[in-house]
């Protein structure tokens, strides 16, 4: 779950841009619908069972972080 504070922000902030003004209240609604999303697909996924809501976050959470280390070790930001 810490993945969605760390993650929405940086995601919001390229759409919005970095007045928090905008990001602050982008930043709530777009980790809310991100913990909606986690959650249906974690209920969805394998119908009868749940799938650990941990591992939808894992599973997006770790391509963006690789994602972000290499951008900035490469400048491109």
């Amino acid at each position: 779950v810490a993945f969605v504070g760390l993650m929405v922000p940086h995601l919001v902030r390229r759409f919005v841009g970095s007045d928090y003004r905008a990001v602050i209240p982008a930043s709530m609604v777009g980790g809310a619908l991100f913990m909606l999303l986690a959650d249906v697909l974690a209920r969805t996924l394998i119908a009868p069972s749940e799938v650990p809501i941990g591992i939808i976050f894992a599973i997006v959470g770790v391509p963006f972080f690789i994602w972000c280390a290499r951008r900035e070790a490469t400048g491109l930001d």
